[in-house]
């Protein structure tokens, strides 16, 4: 049996797991804070999808609630290119849960640090 290689576990060091399986090893060495904006409204009257959209969102996405419809969340990347790509997981995963939910959505994501935007 072949020992896996060791590696000096650090804080900013990320394992990447998928379907079991570790993909990649990387270290993200930058953290950003973002500030996510969430307007929400029913399809129709007798949809009530409103409360589960957010609940999903708040589970899946590890969003923290501020208010009613501010949310933030502290994400690591390693380049722009990477951030951008987190920043619009986020925008789509909202799109598709409301979707199911026959709700509209609305996201903005806003990181002051950075002074950039998403819609």
């Amino acid at each position: 049996m072949i020992p896996y290689p060791k590696r000096p576990y650090s804080g900013t060091q990320r394992i990447v797991f998928t379907k079991g399986i570790i993909v990649a090893y990387s270290r993200m060495s930058k953290s950003a804070l973002l500030e996510i904006h969430i307007f929400i409204d029913n399809n129709s009257d007798s949809v009530r999808g409103q409360k589960r959209v957010l609940d999903d969102l708040q589970l899946f996405q590890s969003l923290q609630k501020i208010d009613a419809s501010n949310y933030t969340r502290k994400v690591y990347y390693k380049s722009e290119y990477d951030l951008d790509t987190i920043a619009n997981d986020i925008i789509q995963e909202a799109h598709r849960l409301a979707d199911l939910r026959d709700c509209y959505i609305e996201v903005s994501i806003f990181s002051k640090e950075l002074d950039k935007s998403w819609d």
